[in-house]
């Protein structure tokens, strides 16, 4: 069995002495594990990090086994990987981590696949802030079936929607809402709201308060729908928002990632 497709690098792991196993989401197929050797080398370490645009050449003897990974840089990808520090690489990295976890083997998920792309080519011309990953996120729950009904509310015809329902995932507009249901809701950021409605981002600037709370929604059903409250949400995806800074206001937090404290790039574990 053979087959050749573009692919991301999501999550890496040593495997003996010089070989190590690489999780790709390929563009065509999914998730696909294989086994690649000479992982030591220096052209081939560089390959294997994690968001690596690759064209991957899979070999195995049956489609249950695992294979057998030969891996080149993609021509076909229009960003380069460089990411050093700040939180752009933790988005990078939560993103890879996410979707390692919570996408089936074997099954095509082109749309995933095309969203990682666009998310990692903003990062890397520096045009993605943490509103970005959100959206990312939201529309990773929506391709997977644990989707947000955000873009109605569900009591009336108002728009835009402010709140969602822990419990059904259904929006609700704020002159809908009633005192009672505060701890069982999660307000959603207007950027979030925004976005499900017209598939676009707004340009304006968003405090760290409403970047949290978009981070705290997805976060929410991420946790309690997709992984099942069975595995804790990746380690990385804390690293996302830069840490505060006394004096600094609401705008530095949100839009600076050379302030934040440096984030190494995660080698195979």
């Amino acid at each position: 069995m053979e087959w050749r497709d573009e692919a991301l690098a999501v999550a890496c792991h040593w495997h003996g002495e010089h070989a190590a196993i690489l999780s790709v989401l390929t563009k065509e197929r999914g998730v696909w594990r294989g086994l690649v050797h000479g992982a030591h080398g220096k052209k081939t370490r560089a390959l294997i990090q994690l968001g690596f645009p690759l064209t991957v050449t899979h070999r195995a003897r049956t489609s249950d086994q695992l294979g057998v990974f030969r891996l080149d840089a993609s021509p076909h990808c229009g960003f380069s990987y460089r990411l050093h520090r700040g939180h752009r690489l933790a988005m990078q990295s939560s993103a890879c981590a996410l979707v390692a976890l919570l996408c089936p083997e074997h099954q095509p998920h082109e749309a995933i696949f095309s969203s990682l792309c666009d998310l990692f080519m903003r990062l890397a011309k520096s045009e993605a802030s943490v509103h970005h990953y959100v959206a990312w996120e939201y529309e990773l729950l929506r391709h997977l079936g644990y989707g947000m009904d955000i873009r109605n509310c569900a009591l009336s015809d108002k728009k835009p929607v402010s709140f969602v329902s822990k419990k059904s995932g259904r929006g609700i507009h704020a002159s809908q809402m009633q005192e009672k249901w505060h701890s069982h809701v999660l307000p959603v950021p207007a950027f979030l709201s925004h976005h499900a409605q017209s598939q676009t981002m707004r340009n304006d600037d968003m405090d760290a308060h409403e970047l949290q709370q978009g981070l705290a929604l997805t976060g929410y059903f991420l946790q309690q729908c997709a992984l099942h409250r069975h595995r804790p949400l990746p380690q990385v995806r804390a690293l996302i928002m830069p840490v505060p800074q006394p004096g600094a206001n609401n705008h530095d937090r949100a839009s600076s990632d050379t302030k934040s404290a440096p984030f190494q790039s995660p080698s195979p574990t």
